[in-house]
């Protein structure tokens, strides 16, 4: 695999992510925290919340006990998205634009399956 190249949709707008065996170093150069262990929280997180029934029960869950992983997933996504476009907008900036964080609840996926792709075979 290595490089992927990835378009998502977070809220109403969709952003070209880039992965690349650089974006571990900029994450940790960025935020001070290895890219691995928190996908790993991530995943553990996702398994945790899929198993909520209903739409509601999994917003208050991210809302509530889980919002620094939705952080976590933030800044994973924000790496990649300027990785993909340098000149990208900041960090603060891109998220006074997101809008509906819960109208794709498989972006946080699609973000992992992303960052991991440097990692695979």
């Amino acid at each position: 695999c290595g490089l992927m190249l990835k378009t998502v949709r977070i809220g109403s707008n969709e952003y070209n992510m880039k992965s690349s065996a650089y974006t571990p170093l900029k994450y940790k150069m960025d935020y001070g925290t290895d890219l691995l262990k928190d996908i790993g929280r991530l995943n553990k997180l996702n398994d945790d919340i899929s198993r909520l029934k209903t739409k509601a029960e999994k917003e208050e869950a991210w809302m509530s006990e889980f919002s620094g992983f939705l952080e976590m997933a933030y800044r994973i996504a924000y790496v990649m998205i300027t990785e993909y476009d340098p000149g990208f907008k900041s960090y603060e900036d891109w998220l006074k634009g997101i809008d509906n964080v819960f109208s794709n609840e498989n972006w946080i996926l699609e973000v992992m399956e992303c960052a991991m792709s440097t990692f695979r075979r």
